[in-house]
């Protein structure tokens, strides 16, 4: 006999609305897909490209696609992620976004420098709309995958099209491809850049990937360690060692505190020891001491940035200035440089000192929370980023790239001991 309508308990609500495990599997795979594909996109090009042409081609055009679909996603489900991005550790970077819109305003070049703002707000959106799927492991492995690809294109293309996948040297008046590996990135700082980002992941996240699939993470592994070596990108090489041991070193044990201790006393006596000249000159790839005293050409750069940014110290020259104006001091530096070189110039030619102190400020926020829970991952990614930043205009130069996604897994994911510990 049935029962009255009125004595049947209703299912819960999470009951009614909770997907079957099949469909909650490819929603999971579904936006690792995504993830991956975003990735790839954003870091490979495969035509040639001047760094000032800003015209739109297909390239762009998938860029763009993507883009507005993570905008979209972003929007339609922010009320999954919001609550993170406004969050004590999180709000900061909102604070810079809105610094940076209002950069975007007064820049030479006002259309392209918000397209360029638009681009950051769709990687962090979509990187947010990721974690509400996915765990950050797995977003780590979509994005290992993606740049792996890229790896393994960009060493065949070494070979079968050097004309394409190799930095150009001038030998004798003739522009002739070089021996550093660029691939389908652009050039090797961003080709080495790529490929640390990945072995740093996969240092991090090495266990749980090695359990998912061990021979895909080894030849991951192999692709990008071939692939650092081959650009030849010495800042992205040393940024990476040296951010991964302040990592290791900084879980606090008397053994770690003593190893540090005996590194730091042998690195001061090999200062005081060695031909500090011989030394940079064996490092230098011309062989001259100057490549290393001068960052390759870069204080030419530097000197002429700071002399701009005194001239307009508290609010910069908008966002994507440098593209626009160092190229008119091309006499004085020697080339048209398209950015500073330099994280923390970039920040002051473009918003000021307020630009610049707020994200100060978010990276000191976040390095904080990252130690309370204890998130190596994030540490060595914040590390890596503000050193390679010494010689390089990384994250908020321009468009969306490699050190933005690099920042966004850092900052707009989920506490990895935080993680774990919900999972218990």
């Amino acid at each position: 006999m049935a029962l009255p309508a009125r004595l049947i308990k209703p299912k819960p609500y999470s009951a009614r609305i909770m997907p079957s495990e099949r469909t909650q599997a490819l929603i999971k795979r579904s936006t690792s897909v995504f993830v991956g594909l975003n990735v790839f996109f954003l870091l490979a090009t495969f035509r040639h490209r001047d760094y000032t042409d800003t015209a739109m081609d297909f390239q762009i055009l998938i860029k763009l696609s993507l883009w507005m679909a993570g905008l979209g996603l972003g929007i339609l489900f922010f009320r999954r992620w919001i609550g993170n991005a406004l969050r004590a550790d999180n709000i900061l970077l909102v604070v810079l976004l809105v610094q940076i819109l209002l950069a975007c305003l007064y820049a030479p070049h006002m259309t392209y420098a918000v397209a360029c703002f638009i681009s950051l707000v769709a990687v962090f959106m979509i990187l947010y709309f990721a974690s509400i799927f996915l765990d950050e492991g797995e977003i780590l492995y979509a994005v290992l995958i993606a740049i792996s690809v890229i790896c393994v294109i960009s060493i065949i293309a070494y070979f079968v099209t050097p004309e394409f996948a190799r930095m150009g040297e001038w030998i004798d008046g003739q522009h002739v491809p070089g021996n550093r590996l660029s691939g389908v990135t652009g050039n090797p700082n961003s080709m080495g850049l790529m490929a640390a980002f990945a072995l740093i992941i996969a240092t991090h996240y090495r266990t749980d990937f090695a359990r998912k699939n061990l021979p895909v993470f080894g030849i991951c592994v192999f692709l990008n360690i071939v692939a650092l070596l081959m650009s030849n990108s010495r800042s992205s090489l040393a940024a990476m060692i040296v951010s991964l041991s302040a990592a290791y070193f900084l879980k606090f044990t008397p053994q770690r505190i003593l190893a540090a201790s005996v590194l730091a006393a042998c690195g001061i006596a090999f200062l005081l020891l060695v031909d500090l000249e011989a030394i940079m000159a064996l490092l230098s790839r011309s062989g001259d001491a100057r490549e290393i005293t001068t960052a390759t050409g870069r204080t030419y750069i530097w000197e002429t940035a700071i002399q701009l940014i005194e001239e307009r110290p508290f609010t910069g020259w908008g966002y994507t200035s440098t593209k626009e104006i160092l190229p008119l001091h091309a006499y004085e530096i020697g080339h048209p440089p398209q950015s500073t070189h330099n994280l923390y110039l970039q920040m002051l030619f473009a918003m000021g000192i307020p630009g610049l102190t707020t994200f100060l400020a978010l990276m000191f926020v976040k390095f904080y929370f990252s130690m309370k829970f204890q998130d190596f991952f994030k540490i060595t990614i914040m590390i890596f980023l503000l050193l390679h930043g010494f010689t390089e205009s990384t994250i908020f130069v321009g468009m969306a790239g490699s050190t933005t996604i690099m920042f966004g897994l850092a900052y707009c994911l989920e506490y990895r001991k935080k993680n774990l510990e919900s999972k218990v």
